[in-house]
């Protein structure tokens, strides 16, 4: 099972942590763990590209503990973009609760 936790600290930084395999499919055809990993390196490459963010951490296969932190002009803008991402996972989560759990 794939475990994701994403949040905000106190502060001002964006952590994300996601553990495990969804073993829903061989290694290479698993949709599941497509999906979480295709989310997790947009967002790690966009933030970096687009907000100037600081991201800090690991993204490896079966782990990713990140943070991402971005000055205060663009703060808010990382907010949003947090969110956009949090709710990308969140419907995965839905769509596949035997594989991924979203704390």
């Amino acid at each position: 099972m794939i475990i994701i936790d994403f949040l905000e600290t106190k502060e001002r930084i964006f952590r994300l942590k996601i553990e495990g395999h969804s073993k829903s499919a061989i290694k290479g055809e698993d949709i599941v763990c497509a999906g979480v990993s295709a989310l997790a390196q947009t967002l790690v490459s966009g933030c970096e590209a687009e907000l100037n963010a600081e991201v800090s951490g690991k993204l490896e296969s079966g782990l990713c503990d990140i943070k991402i932190s971005a000055n205060k002009e663009n703060f808010e803008k990382l907010q949003a973009v947090c969110s956009v991402f949090k709710f990308g996972f969140r419907k995965l989560a839905e769509a596949y609760p035997k594989h991924i759990k979203l704390n």
